[in-house]
């Protein structure tokens, strides 16, 4: 117990053992691990990773739960990232300072997001966060430069001091939450990004959000009753992931169809849903065509 609580305190960051390139630690309930960098180094991924729903090593298959803190930090040759649906966590700090890092989609297994885990990613121009996420913690998303619009899910209850701060090409937020988000006493959420970005919220709750804590600031509250938010997304469906191979999410108001390259129907769900998610595992590789209400997207399956 007491040596080995020394042997990791004196060397914070060694892994147990490394699979494609990517380190792990085992964790205490020895099932399962976390993503961590390489001994006493920031800067230890570049490229492309894919973080795997489990990973097997010396004959015992563990589920990855957890990106550990650090995990990516200061990765500025990091492109992008695929999170598995395992992960249910990710650390302080885990893609801090990943300027090259454009386009991240936090899966809905994520619950728990801590501090600064995007800050400084200036690179960062597209966020999905999955509906898993509660809090949004302080510093999330701090000095992401490029970030121009970000939705906030439906779960998000509280928003964390300056956790979009400094994002100063921010221009339209769209809370899916019909009740208000309590945001941080502390200080500003927002901190110095646009005065004159738009607030876009759900139908019917305009009035809530102008008269709550922190959100009454802002003249710029707009709700849209379309149910596809036309105001901040240029396209009336939202896909992700796209390109997909098990699952495949689906915004937008009205009945799907899903036609194969060849104009086959594959798929029909005649429910008027906003969120659709799909099984495609069925699907064979190709190109598909979305078809919701009069619009068409395409959906790569892999």
């Amino acid at each position: 117990g007491f040596f080995v609580a020394v042997l990791v305190s004196i060397n914070l960051f060694a892994y147990d053992f490394e699979v494609d390139g990517i380190y792990y630690n085992i964790n205490a309930d020895n099932t399962t691990v976390s993503v961590t960098c390489k001994d006493n180094t920031y800067n230890s991924y570049s490229g492309d990773v894919t973080i795997p729903a489990t990973v097997t090593y010396d004959g015992t298959t563990y589920n990855v739960t957890a990106i550990g803190a650090y995990a990516f930090c200061d990765c500025a040759g990091l492109t992008s990232v695929s999170i598995a649906n395992s992960v249910t966590t990710i650390g302080t700090s885990a893609f801090q300072g990943c300027s090259n890092l454009t386009t991240i989609e936090i899966p809905h297994s994520v619950t728990t997001m801590e501090n600064d885990v995007f800050n400084s990613c200036e690179g960062l121009t597209n966020v999905i966060i999955g509906n898993g996420i509660t809090t949004i913690s302080q510093y999330a998303f701090y000095h992401c430069e490029g970030l121009a619009r970000i939705e906030i899910p439906h779960n998000v209850t509280t928003i964390e001091y300056a956790a979009f701060g400094y994002c100063i090409a921010l221009d339209s937020i769209f809370c899916k939450a019909t009740e208000p988000p309590t945001l941080s006493t502390y200080g500003d959420v927002f901190l110095n990004t646009p005065e004159n970005k738009v607030f876009i919220v759900p139908c019917g709750v305009q009035e809530t959000y102008k008269s709550a804590d922190g959100w009454k600031d802002f003249t710029n509250i707009i709700e849209d009753c379309s149910g596809i938010e036309e105001i901040a997304h240029k396209n009336a469906i939202t896909i992700y992931p796209n390109p997909a191979h098990d699952k495949v999410t689906i915004e937008g108001k009205g009945e799907i169809t899903i036609t194969n390259s060849l104009g086959q129907v594959v798929k029909e769900i005649k429910d008027n849903s906003t969120y659709r998610t799909l099984n495609i595992k069925d699907f064979e590789r190709g190109v598909y065509y979305i078809k919701v209400g009069n619009t068409t997207q395409k959906l790569v399956v892999e």
